[in-house]
């Protein structure tokens, strides 16, 4: 399953490979510095609707946690299995209302154990961005009281890149990610759509990267080439 993940494009080349009709002023500038080595519980980019049914980008923090769950002093959950995402007591109100995409340029795994972790980056054959599918409790223009997040949904019955017995995030099509997005869609025709039209394992690609990324915070440590090549290959 994707422990980090990469955003390094700007809005204006996550909306435009979503290749949609777009007012092109209302996707300049805005935007936050290039991320090479996201964790979870930082702050990410997401595409949604839930306004007005128009397509916006907003900050969201990556992981969630019910109120619950927050009283418990609980970590964080970065991702939710889609059975649990539909039928969750916290989960089940976000597939119907909060679905969203975490547009990202790709995202690493590890392979090996606690004493040897090997990195590894994993992104499409084309390089081109890819759209996550998630679920959020974020309710745009209203004040929420809650702490608000964002969990990638995960499908238990499609076998890891890396591990077999990994899990791996739903990966949509630009067309199918358009789709998710639409507020009307059923719960049924959205458990569907995650459960059939995830990419394949064959349309990506993966290599081995330093193990600079080993350390979430490396990133702040270096200057601005080297942290650009933290997903090149070794």
């Amino acid at each position: 399953m994707c422990v980090r993940i990469v955003q390094h494009s700007t809005r204006m080349e996550f909306v435009t490979a979503l290749k949609v009709p777009i007012v092109f002023q209302e996707w300049q500038g805005g935007d936050t510095l290039p991320q090479f080595n996201i964790a979870p519980g930082r702050g990410i980019r997401m595409f949604h609707r839930l306004y007005q049914g128009k397509l916006k980008c907003d900050p969201i923090r990556w992981g969630y946690r019910s109120p619950r769950a927050v009283e418990r002093r609980e970590p964080i959950e970065p991702c939710v299995l889609i059975e649990r995402a539909v039928l969750g007591l916290y989960y089940r109100h976000m597939w119907m209302s909060g679905r969203v995409l975490i547009p990202i340029n790709g995202w690493y795994e590890w392979t090996g154990d606690n004493t040897n972790r090997l990195p590894w980056y994993i992104r499409l054959k084309d390089d081109q961005p890819m759209f996550l599918a998630a679920v959020t409790n974020y309710v745009p223009e209203k004040a929420q009281t809650v702490e608000r997040g964002c969990a990638i949904i995960a499908d238990a019955g499609a076998a890891g890149l890396l591990d077999p017995g990994d899990l791996r995030p739903v990966v949509f099509t630009p067309e199918h990610a358009m789709r998710w997005l639409e507020p009307w869609l059923e719960r049924d025709e959205a458990i569907y759509l995650a459960s059939k039209y995830s990419r394949p394992a064959t349309d990506f690609e993966w290599y081995r990267v330093g193990t600079a990324v080993n350390n979430v915070d490396v990133a702040g440590k270096l200057d601005w080439e080297a942290t650009k090549a933290l997903n090149k290959p070794i």
